[in-house]
Parts: structure tokens; sequence; C-alpha cells
């Protein structure tokens, strides 16, 4: 604590820098206090405050809550407990994470402890005084005691605080009549969805209630998914300035797991079928399109992964027993096979000098689609799409599900459909287990007849 006993006027503050015995160097008010003698001394004063577990390194960890104010640092206990490895540091509440549901009561306790201590940083302040570490923690569990008793006492039913809401909206000349509109409709849609908002308090408001109605808005009216998310915006508006007035309630509207759910397609795994794969060779491309395509139909010949076939260069080839094979190192199982070098493969290694230029996946990806449709690849799939409200089944052209993956799909699907067995097919895709490798195996129109994969 550092004090400075210059006559100054009690009215003038400044600010400057203050190091401590540690060299922290911080930005202290200079507040002035009234000495027994009757002049005023400037202390230099940070009012801060913040969270911190008392054991990190243990399992559990009770939370204390640390004052700063005039150079000095008061702890208090919260008396709240929590996993240590849920504690986010930064923020300095429990993570918000859906395998431990007591973060919600954790952080509502420690947002009433950090008013309680800001109330009482601001009462000391303006008397002027320094508290001891008795007076401040009894100031902060008494604002604390009161903050709660307020509260239960205040008016917490939803539509009276809602439409005290809207009535501030509306007293603000720069809020659209559109926007007071929507909050009006807000209030309309709760009562609608089955929750009578007449006698609904804010601590009702549990995560189940707010997935019901967000749920409602698109199952039952039928929002569109961006309709709902904007309904949900406004409540959190809403919600965030009840919590800004100073109503306790439950704060299940932060939690991660409450999203308006967007409807979205099962991934779609496909293969080529044989005459779709010669449809792509055929296709009169130039440019980037041809070459993309080259690498593409490369991964239709190894059945290898495109980190893998997208790299294969002339120092792939190597001779044994006076044939030519491909030997390649896998980067994801980090294992070497090698297999007998297909005849369009080699032509396309030989095309580019032995070395394929280099393309980033996801621009393979975007523009595999593009050569996909130029080529008329124009069969139709089942795709099916679901969320937690809905679900549908739409087709789909073919090219549009195209991916990298996709080469290495259509080989082994098209070697099976052939009748090599699947574990020489596995020796050369890399698979080591034969579930997993079944899951590549789809079955086309023609993949069910033995075809030759000469293509």
């Amino acid at each position: 604590m550092y004090m400075s006993t210059r006559q100054k006027s009690p009215i003038v503050q400044s600010e400057r820098p203050y190091k401590n015995k540690d060299g922290y160097e911080s930005p202290y008010k200079l507040s002035p206090i009234l000495s027994p003698g009757g002049s005023f001394y400037y202390l230099y004063s940070m009012a801060k405050t913040h969270f911190y577990l008392k054991e990190p390194k243990k399992k559990e960890s009770l939370i204390l809550l640390h004052i700063f104010l005039h150079g000095r640092r008061f702890r208090i206990s919260t008396r709240e407990n929590i996993l240590t490895k849920y504690w986010n540091k930064k923020q300095e509440e429990s993570k918000k994470h859906r395998d431990y549901p007591d973060y919600l009561s954790i952080n509502a306790s420690l947002y009433q402890w950090k008013l309680a201590a800001n109330k009482s940083i601001a009462f000391w302040e303006q008397k002027g005084e320094v508290p001891t570490s008795i007076q401040i923690k009894s100031s902060v569990e008494e604002f604390r005691y009161d903050f709660e008793n307020s509260n239960a006492q205040e008016n917490t039913k939803i539509k009276d605080l809602l439409e005290k809401f809207i009535r501030q909206l509306e007293s603000d000349s720069n809020i659209k009549d559109v926007s007071i509109g929507s909050y009006k409709q807000l209030l309309n849609n709760f009562e609608l969805s089955g929750f009578p908002l007449k006698n609904l308090e804010l601590n009702d408001l549990t995560l189940d209630v707010l997935t019901k109605f967000t749920s409602f808005l698109q199952k039952d009216i039928g929002y569109a998914f961006s309709n709902a998310q904007k309904h949900q915006r406004r409540l959190i508006r809403f919600l965030n300035w009840c919590r800004d007035n100073e109503i306790s309630f439950s704060r299940a509207y932060e939690s991660k797991s409450w999203r308006v759910q967007r409807s979205k397609p099962k991934r779609k795994h496909i293969a080529l079928e044989a005459e779709e794969v010669r449809m792509i060779k055929e296709a009169n491309l130039s440019g980037s399109e041809d070459i993309i395509r080259d690498i593409f139909i490369i991964g239709v010949y190894t059945g290898q992964r495109i980190s893998d076939y997208k790299n294969i260069t002339s120092d792939s080839v190597v001779m044994n027993s006076g044939k030519k094979y491909l030997e390649i190192y896998q980067k994801k199982t980090k294992t070497k096979i090698s297999f007998p070098l297909p005849e369009t493969v080699e032509q396309l290694i030989e095309k580019y000098d032995g070395q394929l230029p280099s393309f980033s996946e996801a621009y393979i990806n975007r523009k595999i689609k593009d050569i996909g449709r130029k080529a008329g690849l124009e069969r139709e799939v089942l795709v099916h799409e679901e969320s937690s409200v809905k679900s549908s089944t739409r087709r789909v052209k073919v090219y549009k599900l195209i991916t990298t993956h996709t080469a290495r799909r259509t080989f082994a699907t098209l070697a099976a459909a052939k009748g090599i067995p699947p574990y020489d097919i596995m020796h050369y895709t890399g698979h080591k287990d034969l579930k997993t490798f079944s899951n590549y195996i789809k079955h086309t129109s023609t993949a069910r007849e033995k075809i030759d994969l000469g293509i």
C-alpha cells in the first residue's frame, strides 16, 4: 500500500502507474482519505474482483472470491465447490459442458457473489475508508443476503417482465416498430406454446422448457431454422436484460445445449459406377479441371486416401522381379503397401513428368463436383435428412455428392463387384478390419454384377 501525505484538494484525482514489491505495474486511482488530524491522505486504490480455485491441483476445489481494494487483497469463500477439470480459468467460471450440469447453478451463484462484491466496493469507496478483512467480508455477505431477499420479493413473472421490457423498447426512439413487434410476437408464441406466461416465472425457464419452446416454433408453427433462431436471440436478449437488472434466476439459457436444430443431411457416402468413371475420363476438360480429373482417376485406380494418391510421383514406382510396382507409405496408418502399377496410373504419372500438380483437398472437393456435372453424371440417389423435430428424404444428383474419398470407395466397390476377395482388396486399401472395410462397399445398379475393372 502506497500513501502520499502531500496536501492536495480532495476533489483532485489522478491516475499513476504503481509498482508493488514484485514489480507488477497497475493503474491505481488516487483516492482522498480523511485522516484523524483533518488532512487528506491520497491512497492508491484499484478495485478488482477475481475468482480462484483454492486447490487447483486437486480433483475438486473450493472457489474463492478475491477482492483487491486500496492495495489490499481480501479472500472470501463462495461456499461453491467444483471439479477442477471443469474450471475455466480465463473466464473465471465453470465450463459450460453437457457432462457437468452443475455449471448452471455454480455460475449463477458466482454472478451473485460478483454483484455483492461490486456493491461492497462501491460502499467502502463512497465512505472513503479502508475496510478491515472482517468488515469487507461482512458487507459482501450482507449485500448478497439483501440481493437474494430482494429477488425473492421481486416480481419475476415472465409475462410482466417481458411487457416491461417491451415498454422500455417503445420509449426508445431508436428502436424500430418492426423490432418491437417481433418481441410482442415472442410474447404471443410463448402463450401459444403450452407454457402459459401468466404464472410462468424466470426460474421456470429450465433447459427442458427452452428446448420444448424452440421445438414448438419449428414443429408446430413451422418456422424455418433462421426464423426460429431469431426468436431464440430475442429471448436471450430479454433474459440478458433481466440479468443486467440484477434479477436472480436460472441461467439455463446460457447452456450450449440449447440450440435451434438445423436440418442436416446425413452424410451420404457414394461410389461411382464403372460407366460414370468412364464418363469422367472422357469429359472434355481443360486447365485445372483436367488436372484434378487425372488426380481423381489415380485415386480410383489405386484405392488410396487423398493424402496418399495426390502425392504419388515417379519415385513411388519401384521394380520388383522385372515388374513395376507402386509403393506407398500411407500417412494415416503409417504403413507401407505395395501393389502392381496400373497402366492408367503409369500414363498419368508420365503425363506430368513424374510429379502431379498440387491442389488443396478443399479445392479438389469443390472442383470435382463441377467435373461430375460437366461429365453428365445425372444419376439420382436418396438422401435422408433429419433433425430433432422432423425428417425427410429427397433425391440428389450423384455429382453433388462426389468428394475426394469417393475415388477410394469406388475402387473398393468395383473390385468387390468383380469378385476379388475382400482381403485382397484390403491389401490395396490398407484396411486392417473387415468390418470397417465393408462400409466402403456401396451397392450400385451395376456393382451387383461381376464386371471388369478395366475402365
